[in-house]
């Protein structure tokens, strides 16, 4: 702003100057001309001598306005011409500013993308370290594969493994259902055995009083004896056999989800308990067998 002041404080003061010329030029113009005109007015009255040295007077006052005009003149033009040639300047000043201003603009702007692009770069690296860090997709490709690969072993693995667990199942099952058999069996097989030992006890003394062997009324065992004896040893079996097989079925029923490699350990608890209870049934039958053998003797005696 105070460029633009002075320079405008610049051209006043530049037309003031000329003014200032014009003014002074032209006295010179009105002095001559006065004389001019005195002289031409006073010629017939002054002398000759005195007329031609206020004419040549005249005549260089005029010639030196003329001059001064002339100068003028070329002062006024070369001002144009400076005036033009300074709006030429200005111009040309003005369009340089524009194209420096628009190359600032350009650079600030290419500024800007080498920053982006630097901040690229360095983020392009960073991540070509991490993935130099990683794995190649060859080596992920083959762990895939290989996980692929053990995936559908385990898959098959499952299927046989659940296979297995079916077919042990459905022979558990079986051996349930045969042991159910063999239950129902032992049930009718006890039953009807002791109700024989107990008929072929009766015969036999039948048999004996029959024959007229003297007996003793106070040593034979009384029938109700008898029956309550016969009936206690068959409920106790019956309760033995029936106990150890609601143990073994509430096991089995217990345990049929669990893994198949029980099921032998479990078979083999089952045959050692109807074993033992086979055991016991005999011990109690040859008991019974040995107390009847001794009560026909003391009733022979």
């Amino acid at each position: 702003m105070s460029h633009v002041l002075n320079t405008f404080s610049g051209f006043y003061c530049l037309d003031q100057i000329l003014r200032d010329r014009m003014v002074v030029q032209e006295r010179p113009l009105k002095r001559c001309l006065q004389e001019f005109s005195f002289l031409c007015e006073q010629s017939p009255k002054i002398p000759a001598p005195v007329a031609q040295q206020i004419a040549s007077q005249v005549l260089r006052e005029i010639r030196w306005f003329r001059h001064t005009v002339q100068c003028a003149v070329q002062v006024q033009r070369r001002s144009e011409q400076e005036i033009s040639m300074y709006e030429q300047q200005g111009a040309q000043l003005e369009e340089n500013i524009a194209e420096g201003r628009a190359s600032v603009r350009r650079l600030g702007d290419e500024l800007e993308e080498s920053r982006n692009h630097k901040k690229h770069k360095i983020a392009y690296d960073e991540i070509a370290k991490e993935v130099e860090k990683r794995p190649t997709r060859a080596q992920l490709q083959q762990e895939i594969d290989e996980i692929k690969r053990e995936t559908d072993q385990l898959k098959q693995e499952e299927q046989a493994h659940s296979n297995v667990i079916e077919a042990m199942q459905a022979q558990y099952a079986n051996v349930l259902n045969e042991m159910h058999k063999l239950e129902d069996m032992a049930k009718d097989a006890l039953t009807t055995q002791e109700l024989g030992i107990f008929l072929g006890d009766a015969d036999a003394d039948a048999g004996k009083g029959e024959e007229g062997r003297p007996q003793s009324q106070s040593d034979m065992p009384s029938p109700a004896a008898l029956d309550s004896r016969d009936t206690h040893r068959l409920n106790d079996t019956s309760d033995a056999l029936m106990d150890a097989f609601a143990d073994e079925r509430r096991k089995s029923e217990g345990q049929m989800g669990d893994a198949p490699e029980n099921e032998e350990e479990d078979e083999g608890s089952i045959a050692v308990d109807t074993g033992a209870v086979l055991e016991e049934e005999g011990e109690e039958g040859e008991e019974g067998e040995y107390e009847d053998e001794e009560g026909e003797l003391s009733s022979e005696m």
